[in-house]
């Protein structure tokens, strides 16, 4: 029997004495779980399963040595702004955070696992706070200010079948970092105020029909926009009750959600394996956003999406496929998008095309030609010269 698992050991098993043996070292990595920009747009930071961290130029796709000395077993990381520290997350299942000083390369605090492995990891944006999620649903909200504390668990799912329910919790800081938003599969958005004394009791809460599957704030801190297991976006005006607006157009759930600097341009990334482009004020409506561009070609679900902080329109996806890719837009003489392409990747893996038409090739296999014949990408006759 073959198998493979999560990491990309593929293991063959004989099935009398039940033992087994790997036929690679080291496999293909799983998804890509982390992405960060460098403060001055010029490097990025990945994290893929399997591989931790590694960090590549923005301009050539090169790697480039890490400043952090930390352990082979980091499943995800998180950025400070300033980009003087890092919190990192291992695979093991207590929920350990470790907090990294880039000055000096050791590790600064480490924060007890008391609930289940970490599943998500960030920064506030005023580099204060901390929050992750775990796999029991807890997330804990840390106050680096604080050296003695080891955080508040500020929502813990109610009930004992967490799992049969809330499969799913998505956070997100607000830009002052003074609020986090809860989102999970039941439809429940909660807010949170990190400087209260009591930080676990929500300060405002929504609930909507669809399942919250990603969440993300306007730059102005005043919308909050959440991506659902259905493939729609919708709008919440915090001064409202309710979610007013959606936007549909993926064609499954929505992973992650990321709002351009500006706040004009908003890019979503789906199990769909598309990233769509959207736009603000687009038409006779100011405050209408429209889609003005997919970008397919990824073999599997889009995991994670961040903007470059200094270089307008470019952005970097990460895929569940462990590829991690630089994407540039450019912008027509009217003002809409002209094009975006691919800047570089790394671990592709494989080409995707969608839509593509061969027309008069030379040289192919007869069983070349029967497969691109059953994959509907030819337009004329072959030559079998």
């Amino acid at each position: 029997i073959a198998s493979r698992d999560t990491s990309g050991i593929v293991r063959l098993w004989d099935a009398r004495s039940r033992t087994s043996a790997p036929l690679n070292s080291d496999g293909n990595a799983g998804g890509v779980s982390s992405l960060s920009y460098s403060i001055d747009g010029r490097s990025i930071l990945s994290c893929i399963r399997g591989q931790g961290i590694q960090r590549w130029k923005v301009l050539t796709g090169e790697s480039e040595p890490i400043a952090f000395k930390m352990m082979e077993d980091v499943r995800l990381f998180a950025l400070s702004p300033d980009g003087r520290q890092i919190a990192t997350a291992t695979g093991n299942r207590t929920g350990t955070i470790q907090i990294w000083s880039g000055q000096n390369e050791a590790a600064e605090r480490i924060l007890v696992g008391r609930t289940k492995s970490v599943n998500s990891l960030m920064y506030s944006p005023c580099g204060r706070w901390i929050l992750s999620t775990h796999r029991n649903k807890n997330v804990r909200l840390l106050d680096l200010h604080d050296a003695d504390s080891q955080g508040h668990v500020i929502f813990k799912p109610a009930g004992r079948d967490v799992f049969a329910v809330l499969v799913h919790i998505c956070v997100a800081f607000s830009p002052d970092g003074c609020q986090v938003a809860v989102g999970s599969l039941d439809g429940l958005i909660q807010l949170f105020d990190t400087q209260s004394k009591n930080p676990c009791n929500p300060v405002k809460e929504m609930t909507h029909t669809s399942r919250v599957r990603s969440l993300a704030y306007s730059p102005d801190g005043q919308r909050l926009v959440f991506g659902s297991k259905s493939g729609t976006l919708h709008f919440w005006d915090l001064q409202s009750v309710t979610a007013n607006v959606e936007l549909k157009g993926h064609g499954d759930e929505v992973i992650c959600i990321t709002y351009s600097p500006c706040g004009r341009w908003l890019l979503s990334g789906s199990n769909d394996r598309t990233i769509r482009l959207w736009q603000l004020g687009v038409g006779e409506l100011d405050d209408s956003w429209s889609c003005v561009a997919v970008v397919r070609g990824c073999s599997k679900s889009i995991s994670c999406l961040a903007w470059n902080p200094v270089v307008p329109m470019e952005f970097v996806s990460g895929c569940d496929d462990g590829s991690v890719r630089v994407w540039k837009i450019s912008i027509g003489d009217d003002g809409g998008v002209g094009a975006v392409r691919m800047h570089w990747g790394n671990d592709v893996g494989r080409l995707c095309a969608s839509g593509l038409i061969f027309k008069g090739a030379v040289g192919l296999s007869p069983i070349s030609q029967r497969l691109l014949v059953q994959r509907s990408a030819v337009d004329d006759s072959f030559s079998s010269q």
